[in-house]
């Protein structure tokens, strides 16, 4: 019987040694796999590395672009709100001559100039273009003829500027008429 039991370990030793070997060879095919994935692993990570370097690059460029937009649409900003206010300005004057020719159509006798008012370097010569008014016209706000007397000698360059663009209107709408 010692013989059986010693032929017996012989075999399960045998068996263990067949398992392992087999384990053995299974693993180092696993290590091998491993070993390739490691690898393109590396290349994937490598890639992603550089992926996130041009990322980054273009971040910053992004942002120094939109700062450089920035400050150029705030320069476009103060300038348009400079010119808002400037043209709110020429309102407000346009507003105030416009009232003033109104009162003085309506009643310009009663019209003086300010004392300090500088005198009036440009003359208004009639322009060619405008006719002549065959009977004088009405008054522009309401039936009363227009006065005959002289207008007031002291004139701003802005009112007799007004005055030549109303004459060119009406001539322009005097030709619209005829035509």
């Amino acid at each position: 019987m010692n013989l059986n039991w010693s032929l017996l370990l012989d075999v399960i030793m045998i068996a263990m040694m067949a398992a392992t070997m087999v384990y053995a060879f299974v693993l180092n095919r696993n290590l091998e796999r491993l070993r390739t994935t490691k690898a393109e692993f590396e290349t994937v990570v490598q890639k992603l590395v550089t992926s996130v370097g041009g990322a980054e690059k273009g971040l910053r460029d992004l942002k120094l672009a939109a700062q450089e937009v920035g400050s150029e649409l705030e320069g476009h900003i103060a300038s348009a709100r400079g010119l808002s206010h400037e043209l709110q300005f020429m309102i407000e004057s346009a507003d105030s001559l416009a009232n003033r020719l109104s009162r003085a159509a309506e009643s310009p006798a009663q019209i003086k100039p300010p004392a300090d008012a500088p005198k009036p370097k440009l003359a208004i010569a009639p322009t060619s273009s405008v006719p002549p008014p065959a009977a004088p016209p009405s008054g522009l706000f309401g039936s009363r003829p227009v006065s005959t007397t002289p207008a007031p000698k002291t004139r701003s360059r802005a009112e007799a500027q007004l005055l030549e663009d109303l004459g060119r209107v009406a001539a322009a709408r005097a030709d619209q008429a005829e035509g």
